[in-house]
């Protein structure tokens, strides 16, 4: 199991811009170490024998058609009447950034 250094937890807190204490970079430290471990656990497993598993449902093509609703569809002529025009365009709200 890879130890993860001081450093690394000092350097990746300065890039988070995060400012711990000692007893913070001790606990992220242990913590951390154990997470690599974990995954090196993972790494050992022998899972050349399973299948893979990247749709585990079952469902193929669980999609449909694009259709469009008609009594959705807004319409430009309701759209203008419900809304200020200015020269044929609708007038809207300015966004200020």
């Amino acid at each position: 199991m890879s130890a993860i250094s001081r450093d690394l937890i000092v350097h990746l807190a300065r890039l988070a811009k995060l400012d711990l204490s000692e007893d913070e970079i001790a606990t992220y430290q242990r913590e951390l170490t154990a997470i690599v471990g974990f995954i090196d656990q993972l790494r050992q497993a022998d899972v050349g024998d399973l299948p893979p598993t990247e749709q585990v449902t079952g469902l193929q093509d669980a999609t449909r058609e694009d259709e469009a609703d008609e009594r959705l569809v807004l319409r430009s002529e309701d759209l203008a009447a419900n809304a200020t025009l200015v020269d044929g365009q609708l007038k809207v709200p300015r966004v200020n950034l």
